[in-house]
């Protein structure tokens, strides 16, 4: 039987009355691996980070792209937290602030954050089981704190889809995997000790997005990346908040344009976003892939930002310089070969259009052109058969 008692740990339990040696020796025996964590790219300076759970349309694999293309800034803040991978892959800054209305994913990242110890103990000894899973769907009100946090994160990590809805247990049938789920349960219990110690320079709020926009949005030294729920005709269902209407998406449109703020938007291609509500914006895709639809198939995550954003192609894992010179090829409104290098750069929505990744694409460039005329750098031009 599962216990659903409101504590943590039954008050007998030989885990209540020990030290935390015992504690480490009840992980280690789960084979929790911190290096599980780790992040395919990592900002030099900054420590792997990633959360403690999967999460519904979370961006742990594009994060560090995401954080490295933020513009420089004193205060970030999050309208849509989530997961908060954006966050654990960058720099921290002065000031932090993240948002959800999921009051159940706030209560996860406070208890986090305030009861560590606590919560990794919990967590490290829920078995893997169907009937865990079910009995943490139910989370009355009078539940001990870390016990309700046991719970999402039950819900969480041991779910389908990485949601608090209903939509499953998750287990392996293969003998093809490569990692039990018992040992995936693990690698999420070892991240939580960093992730709470990041969190202790960041601020919690609890409120609708919009109005975590209005109050934090007019500071030119401020970030804002929001990563709202996609839009309808480019999502699938599984979002416990919602923004259905293309009503919400336009009430959000309308309070980041109205920031001081610098402002990054995560979504998909949509002719919405792209046609209308963010036509005059700058615009970067990240290739990834999501398992969101049920299986695996590449997607392409969509930067739209309000200033220019500090890398050329935030997935591309190097600007160097180091292909052929003199090799640029067509270009069109949105996106054109850099002339030396030929790397691939999205070309602003208004201004100059962008012909080099760098100053020293810049300076190869000419060179070559001063001893090759024949082969000068090409200049954007507007082909509206071209493929965005």
């Amino acid at each position: 039987m599962i216990d659903t008692t409101t504590d943590t740990v039954p008050r007998d339990h030989p885990v209540s009355n020990q030290s935390s040696t015992f504690l480490d020796d009840a992980i280690a025996s789960r084979n929790i691996d911190a290096s599980s964590g780790a992040a395919s790219t990592r900002i030099p300076g900054v420590p792997v980070l990633r959360p403690p759970f999967a999460y519904y349309g979370g961006k742990t694999r594009l994060a560090p792209a995401i954080a490295a293309a933020l513009p420089e800034h004193t205060q970030y803040v999050e309208p849509y937290a989530g997961s908060l991978a954006v966050l654990f892959a960058k720099t921290p800054a002065r000031l932090e602030t993240v948002n959800d209305l999921d009051g159940d994913i706030v209560h996860f990242w406070r208890v986090l954050r305030e009861r560590p110890d606590d919560l990794v103990r919990a967590c490290a000894l829920t078995p893997h089981a169907r009937m865990e899973r079910a009995a943490a769907l139910s989370r009355p009100a009078d539940l001990d704190d870390v016990e309700r946090a046991r719970r999402i994160w039950v819900c969480l990590t041991a779910g389908r889809t990485g949601t608090l809805r209903n939509t499953g247990w998750r287990y392996d049938t293969s003998d093809s995997a490569s990692t039990s789920m018992p040992r995936r349960l693990s690698g999420y219990v070892a991240r939580i000790e960093a992730v709470a110690a990041r969190l202790h320079s960041v601020s919690l709020e609890h409120r609708d997005a919009l109005e975590v926009i209005e109050a934090y949005g007019g500071g030119r030294r401020t970030v804002i990346y929001a990563d709202p729920p996609y839009v309808g005709e480019v999502r699938t269902r599984n979002y416990r908040t919602e923004m259905m209407s293309t009503t919400d998406h336009h009430a959000l449109a309308e309070r980041l344009h109205a920031c001081q703020a610098s402002v990054v938007l995560s979504g998909y291609a949509s002719d919405l976003y792209d046609r209308k509500l963010y036509r005059d914006w700058y615009r970067t895709e990240l290739r990834s892939h999501t398992s969101q639809s049920g299986t695996w198939e590449h997607r392409t995550e969509v930067l739209w930002s309000n200033r220019p954003l500090r890398i050329d192609a935030p997935d591309t894992p190097s600007s160097t310089c180091n292909e052929t010179p003199g090799t640029a090829t067509e270009c069109n409104e949105t996106r054109c070969q850099a002339a030396d290098c030929a790397k691939v750069l999205t070309q602003p929505a208004t201004g100059r259009p962008r012909r080099f990744c760098s100053p020293a694409c810049r300076v190869r460039a000419h060179r070559h052109a001063n001893t090759h005329p024949h082969r000068r750098p090409a200049s954007p031009t507007t082909d509206s058969s071209e493929e965005t």
